[in-house]
């Protein structure tokens, strides 16, 4: 059998192949048009840029070499890498303040992170401050940090 069998009974049902721009370039204009139409339709989210910062941490990495990276989405405001943050929520009155080392979104440094982004803080964690290991909702460990490995 020959690799080109389809193409040849194609012309022979009288579809012109040839003339045709190739699937890819086709395609390529619908998705454009398309991706204007959404957007022409699908108003930008208003998003608050002015208030203070505020992120929810859904995840804590420890990072060899590195620190301790904080990551989540960033719900209202803006940080930058050398901004002091305050960690709330742990149940205590003594919440001290952190300082963030670095800022990236999808294993890329960036400049700032605003409301709306999903980012990675990396954070200046120092021995002495308090910290509490959640799973879900539920508290599954806290102590004071004893001393830092990286």
């Amino acid at each position: 059998m020959k690799g080109n069998v389809g193409r040849e009974q194609s012309e022979a049902w009288g579809h012109q192949s040839a003339t045709r721009p190739p699937p890819h370039r086709a395609a390529d204009a619908c998705i454009r048009t398309l991706v204007d139409v959404l957007d022409s339709a699908i108003p930008e989210p208003v998003r608050d840029y002015d208030a203070p910062f505020l992120m929810p941490i859904e995840d804590v990495f420890s990072v060899a070499g590195v620190g301790t990276v904080v990551s989540g989405r960033v719900d209202r405001g803006v940080v930058r890498a050398g901004d002091v943050v305050e960690i709330v929520g742990l149940g205590s009155d003594d919440d001290k303040p952190v300082r963030v080392a670095s800022t990236q979104a999808f294993h890329r440094e960036v400049d700032e992170a605003r409301a709306g982004m999903n980012v990675g803080l990396r954070l200046g964690i120092e021995a002495g401050m308090r910290f509490a290991m959640r799973e879900g909702s539920r508290t599954i460990g806290a102590g004071i940090v004893t001393h830092v490995l990286a």
